[in-house]
């Protein structure tokens, strides 16, 4: 599915066609360009995982399919998908390298940011906020999200323990006017959650997403001590969980029927809370061999 998304956008965009509606990226054959961005970031982050584990001959195979797909990634504009992605591949660094690498790293792109952090900004704004003919966009990637997530705030509080019901977002979203606001749904996963289900709910999702993350971590971590080979391919469903994380704080899908990214990301949630934990393989690895 991945390899037909990436080549079909990228003849579509070579024959000149968008048939998104009236937005500045080029979203190909789908309704606009976050969509596509959102439907690119997985098989992107699966050939990643090829070419890092560097299989016979999946290396050569993956890494043209993964330079269009980035390609076309960029060319989408979708802020969102590539943050997506480039946690996802911070994911991988990490199951890698463990936490105690990942802490050193953040401590440091903490300290270059405190101290050069507007000459940082001035170097990458240009590059983030693009338009489809390369002039830079003033509008930030939150900005008209704040208002939507503000009259989130103010609904919460009217029912905050079991909120408005699944599915009241468009709803309620249609009989609001916003100033900059675009669209029928709050722009934010969990800020969604919080409307419909309430803090219950919320609370609820956020314990199955920390304990999914958790485990999955510690069960890599165990990984990493028995394999050498194939290690990227089994950090796969962790690495979509911790990009989609950071991509549902500006898009709303988690819970969203009928939506292929959020049937995709359950999945990998199930296989990491299904996987056997890692103190439970230690006491099988234990036992005597009976042929």
């Amino acid at each position: 599915v991945g390899v037909f998304v990436i080549v079909s956008s990228v003849v579509l965009f070579l024959f000149g066609i968008n048939l998104g509606r009236g937005s500045v990226g080029f979203s190909g054959w789908v309704d606009n360009p976050n969509t596509l961005g959102l439907m690119l970031a997985a098989p992107l982050i699966i050939l990643l995982a090829r070419i890092l584990d560097q299989e016979a001959g999946w290396k050569y195979k993956s890494l043209p399919l993964f330079s269009a797909g980035i390609i076309i990634l960029l060319l989408t504009q979708s802020r969102g998908a590539v943050i997506f992605l480039s946690l996802s591949a911070l994911a991988f660094w990490v199951a890698r390298k463990g936490m105690s690498t990942a802490a050193v790293f953040a401590a440091v792109l903490l300290f270059i940011m405190v101290g050069w952090g507007p000459e940082v900004t001035e170097l990458v704004s240009p590059i983030l906020s693009q338009k489809y003919d390369l002039k830079i966009e003033e509008e930030s990637l939150i900005g008209p999200r704040i208002e939507a997530w503000a009259f989130g705030w103010e609904l919460f509080q009217y029912q905050p323990f079991f909120g408005h019901g699944i599915g009241s977002s468009q709803p309620i979203m249609e009989g609001r006017r916003f100033v900059d606001h675009h669209g029928l749904h709050f722009h934010s996963s969990y800020v969604t959650a919080l409307v419909e289900t309430g803090a219950l709910g919320l609370s609820a999702m956020l314990l199955m997403l920390l304990t999914a993350l958790i485990k999955g971590y510690r069960r890599l971590q165990f990984l990493r001590y028995c394999r050498t080979d194939g290690f990227a391919m089994s950090a796969v469903p962790w690495a979509i969980l911790v990009g989609a994380l950071g991509h549902g704080l500006v898009e709303t899908w988690f819970l969203s029927a009928g939506s292929a990214a959020a049937l995709l990301l359950w999945t990998m949630i199930g296989l990491i809370l299904i996987s056997p934990s890692p103190k439970l393989v230690r006491r099988k690895l234990s036992l005597p061999h009976r042929g």
